[in-house]
């Protein structure tokens, strides 16, 4: 009797737990699709003011269903293994059938306080990652904060900003000039946009420039010439505009003049085919005449410089290459150097290149280079700036002669220029002694007779003594003759031989003229400070 009341016990716990286990899980379906139907006014409580408590009753309900399911699969696996336990200890006995039978079912028993240690547990590993997860939210704010506040990162958003400009900007540029071009007209704010964009675009890429510039002036700011050339052809060959552009502005700051003819020489080798194709830079041709326009653009010191002293190379930077003409051409069909003062300031090696595109080009119709007329107005020019800047360099003035055909040395020398160097030797009591030759111009400009030698005497005198610098300091006085070369007439070219000598002599000049009275011999000389002119006294 007693075995059956077990058994009978024993089926009545299993028939509870079950139901109790099946129960749960019904529930369970049920809360869950329950909570979700109402989640949206759940989340709306979470939102508004004092209906938060709402929300936690919502999500804990929700959360203690969610975890019934897998609670309720572990249980099971637990009876599980218990039932197997037993049965596999070998033997039987009726009481062992019956905890058997039982003891898988009575785990679901502990379903709800397991499920409510779960939900604890749940909590306290949900409040541990909240906290860890603040704490990396706190290193890694500061860390973001550091990286934000750090130079690279402020230079590397830098960067991302001006790109994002100009990449902009461009294609703001582009959409509109495409549409003028459709011949579609703008609008007022599309006028406004146009102009904006350019100006962003204009602004940016002079950053660029003056950065790039500044690094190549530091490059090459202790350098000599040769090694800014080399820099300059490092550049072409990589076909690096921006480099090519940045050099050349830097060798112009750096070597003034100097640096025409090394631009010239780069000029000079790109050279185009029959069908206009350009060759002489490692096809890197079109890429340094965009460079250097650019540099004739914006590097106003650059530009004056090639203009003056190199003009056909101006030419040839300002079209780019684009009438398919090498520098040879453009020197012979020269529209820069229209005007006497624009050729007398040409350089040597744009003299000598005009030279020989006369030769190659000069029965040319539109040739409009260097001419005979143009040498000899050159030569024979009453302007002293011209005069003096052409025998600056005897070199220019010989070319000139070649080209008009007339003897060397027709063109003289300058009112009052220095034509020889001081040439200080030996000593008189200590003192430096010296010649210094000094050559007034071939044209009188002093007129005839006395009154006009007179004038030009004192033309000699005015550039002598705009040479005493270079006579060594402790000389008294200077003194000397003016002599002509011409039988002591005023049409010669009179020359003045200046001795530096520490002595006591007194007289400044001395000369013989010839005019309408007849031959008379003139002095000048210096007394207690007054300067006493004598004519006809020895």
């Amino acid at each position: 009797v007693m075995l059956v009341v077990l058994i009978i016990l024993a089926l009545l716990v299993v028939v509870v737990a079950i139901g109790l286990f099946l129960a749960m899980l019904g529930a369970r379906a049920i809360i869950i699709i329950g909570c979700v139907a109402v989640s949206p006014i759940a989340f709306a409580l979470y939102v508004l003011p004092n209906t938060q408590n709402v929300f936690k009753k919502w999500w804990g309900l929700f959360k203690t269903a969610l975890l019934v399911y897998p609670i309720c699969g572990a249980v099971s696996g637990i009876s599980y293994l218990i039932k197997t336990v037993i049965y596999g200890s070998g033997g039987f006995h009726p009481l062992m059938g019956i905890v058997a039978l039982i003891s898988p079912y009575l785990v679901f028993f502990m379903l709800p306080t397991l499920l409510k240690g779960a939900i604890t547990a749940l909590g306290n590993v949900g409040a541990a990652l909240i906290q860890a997860g603040e704490s990396v939210k706190r290193g890694v704010g500061k860390s973001s904060e550091a990286i934000q506040n750090s130079e690279r990162f402020k230079a590397g958003m830098s960067e991302v900003n001006r790109a994002r400009s100009l990449n902009t900007a461009n294609k703001t540029m582009a959409q509109l000039k495409e549409k003028q071009k459709n011949g579609i007209s703008l609008t007022p704010f599309e006028k406004r946009r146009l102009a904006a964009a350019g100006q962003t675009v204009d602004k940016l890429k002079a950053e660029d420039r003056a950065a790039n510039t500044a690094i190549a002036m530091m490059d090459l700011k202790d350098q000599n010439l040769d090694y800014a050339n080399g820099q300059l052809e490092k550049a072409i060959k990589s076909g690096d505009a921006d480099r090519i552009e940045a050099v050349s502005s830097a060798m112009f700051s750096l070597h003034g003049t100097q640096a025409v003819d090394k631009i010239t020489g780069v000029l000079s080798k790109i050279k185009f085919g029959e069908n206009g194709e350009i060759t002489g830079l490692d096809g890197n041709e079109k890429i340094t005449l965009n460079a250097l326009r650019n540099l004739q653009i914006h590097d106003s010191n650059a530009s004056g410089i090639i203009r003056s002293k190199a003009s056909d190379a101006w030419q040839m930077i300002a079209n780019r290459g684009e009438d398919k003409h090498d520098l040879m051409w453009h020197a012979g069909h020269n529209q820069i150097a229209t005007q006497d003062a624009d050729w007398a300031t040409q350089n040597t090696s744009t003299l000598r290149r005009a030279k020989q595109a006369a030769g190659k080009y000069g029965g040319d119709t539109d040739f409009s280079g260097l001419t005979k007329e143009r040498a000899e107005s050159l030569l024979n020019t009453s302007d002293n700036n011209i005069r003096s800047t052409i025998l600056s360099e005897s070199s220019k003035r010989e070319i000139l002669e070649e080209v008009a055909g007339v003897s060397g040395g027709s063109m003289g020398a300058v009112d009052g220029t220095v034509t020889q160097n001081v040439n200080v030797s030996g000593s008189v009591d200590g003192q430096s002694n010296g010649t210094v030759v000094v050559r007034e111009g071939g044209n009188n400009s002093g007129g005839e007779g006395d009154a006009g030698l007179a004038q030009e005497i004192r033309q000699v005198e005015q550039a002598v003594r705009s040479v005493e610098n270079q006579i060594q300091s402790g000389v008294a006085e200077i003194s000397g003759d003016i002599r002509s070369n011409s039988n002591g007439s005023t049409g010669g070219q009179p020359q003045m031989v200046i001795n530096s000598v520490n002595d006591d002599a007194r007289v400044i000049s001395s000369h013989d003229y010839t005019d309408g009275s007849g031959s008379h011999h003139r002095v000048r000389k210096m007394s207690d400070g007054r300067e006493i002119d004598e004519i006809d006294r020895g």
